[in-house]
């Protein structure tokens, strides 16, 4: 590591884990063992905000239609 730049931030540590799969229980035991892995993918501890699909369209009103020429070119 002797070519690593500092500009990038402090060295890795050594005992960072590997993991090349997660085919085994044990290997996801293992992953989910890592703190900021476990906090990432841990359930939401409120409910979700948000609308549906269907009362997005409701507010958004009819479609506005445009009636523009077909073929003509609206940018010159």
């Amino acid at each position: 590591m002797n070519d690593y730049p500092e500009s990038i931030g402090p060295i890795p540590v050594e005992n960072v884990p590997v993991f090349h799969s997660l085919r085994f229980p044990q290997e996801v035991d293992r992953l989910f063992s890592v703190a900021a892995v476990a906090n990432s993918f841990k359930p939401p501890t409120e409910p979700t905000k948000g609308i549906t699909m269907d009362a997005l369209m409701e507010s958004l009103g009819p479609p506005l239609v445009l009636n523009l020429e077909k073929g003509k070119d609206l940018l010159s």
